[in-house]
């Protein structure tokens, strides 16, 4: 195919690291295909790159296309062969076989790397009742109705974002320094501010129309006062003073439509603020609010500690571990072990990884203490999909 300047520049480019913003249609896989080809066609040997994409199906289309773009060039078909063994492959499979390959630094059994997926956190919470403690039991009588199961649930939804902190244990002792900190608090009870002044904004579509219904009344006169008072208030207790003041008068001899309006705009936008947003008597009434979490968060985080430590436990007396585990054996590797690190990063030339926008801070990591401003990284953050999977698209940003 025809390549465009861009694409030519992404294919021929080398010598740094390089970042390829391609969006969806752009041709991503053929420039990556090229690329890679264009680096045999210069004498690079396929086992000395490293193709890391985000699934096994992905990696299978990229050695068929390096395949079919090296049988049609007619040449260099001693290549051919190595492809298959070649490190095309997703992150996951890379970094198990770093791991079973250096498994005796680990002291672990290379033959027990089996997809472990089960939860302990039925006996962490039977621990609670036993001890009947308090704050928990008051946290289940806030937060559930019926049974434990919705706070369960909650709490393994956390356990999957933790799994990619590359360092949980500094993560967990840190956590209610940082999100309660005088600074962290100052910030949550702005951004309420802030919610409250935009929601009180989102009214005055319907308070404009309004008021050119019923402009020269009685009820306009008080539909303009709210309409100034939005557009200039401030404080938040300013602002809960004047809601809870105001009325509007009674709406005479207006049409069916204004009153339909009027009826609909009060109960679905003015109360509805009102209800949502105005519960606290001033700013520091927020802020306790906020503070009065903390005893909830205390529990939950001593929940989750004792959660991973049973599972970490449990996975080490059977040798059982998740791709999440292998992915942190993999980065302990080459952080504890310099020959490593240095023998993995002799080992390519270039390394090459596909849909960048869904690499994990554990995946960024890792490649770059392998890298040696050899790094080649093509996505498109508009087609970042897997945050569930904690893919951070901000890396790519």
């Amino acid at each position: 195919m025809a390549f465009t300047y861009e694409q030519q520049l992404a294919i021929d480019t080398h010598g740094t690291n390089i970042v390829v913003s391609a969006g969806a249609g752009s041709g991503k896989t053929a420039v990556l295909t090229e690329r890679i080809f264009k680096m045999i066609e210069g004498g690079q040997d396929i086992s000395r790159l490293l193709v890391l994409t985000f699934t096994r199906a992905a990696a299978l289309e990229m050695k068929e296309r390096i395949k079919k773009r090296i049988i049609q060039s007619g040449k260099y078909t001693e290549q051919l062969d190595k492809i298959d063994s070649a490190f095309i492959t997703t992150f996951d499979s890379f970094s198990l076989s770093v791991v079973k390959k250096y498994h005796y630094l680990l002291n672990v059994d290379k033959k027990s790397f089996l997809k472990f997926n089960s939860s302990k956190l039925h006996g962490v919470f039977n621990q609670y009742y036993y001890e009947d403690n308090e704050t928990f039991f008051l946290m289940l009588e806030e937060f559930t109705k019926k049974n434990d199961k919705t706070l369960r649930k909650f709490v393994l939804s956390i356990t999957k974002g933790l799994e990619q902190v590359i360092d949980k244990e500094k993560y967990l002792d840190n956590y209610l320094i940082d999100k309660y900190s005088d600074n962290a608090l100052d910030e949550k009870v702005n951004l309420y501010l802030e919610t409250v002044k935009r929601r009180m904004k989102d009214m005055l579509l319907s308070l404009n129309e309004l008021y050119d219904l019923t402009a020269g009344t009685k009820f306009g006169s008080a539909v303009l006062e709210l309409i100034h008072f939005i557009e200039n208030a401030q404080n938040y207790g300013e602002i809960r003073s004047f809601f809870n003041t105001f009325k509007f008068p009674i709406l005479r001899g207006a049409d069916e439509v204004t009153k339909e309006l009027k009826e609909r705009f009060k109960k679905d936008e003015y109360d509805a603020f009102k209800n949502t947003y105005l519960e606290f008597s001033n700013e520091d009434e927020i802020k306790e609010s906020l503070l009065a979490t903390k005893k909830y968060l205390v529990v939950i985080l001593d929940i989750l500690r004792k959660y991973f430590d049973k599972v970490s436990e449990y996975k080490k007396q059977n040798s059982l571990f998740e791709f999440n585990d292998i992915a942190m054996m993999s980065l302990d590797l080459l952080k504890k072990y310099p020959d490593v690190r240095q023998e993995l990063a002799d080992s390519f030339d270039e390394i090459l990884v596909d849909e960048y926008q869904d690499t994990s801070d554990i995946q960024e990591t890792f490649i770059n203490l392998i890298g040696k401003n050899n790094i080649y990284m093509v996505g498109d953050i508009k087609q970042s999909i897997y945050r569930f999977r904690n893919a951070n698209p901000y890396i790519f940003k």
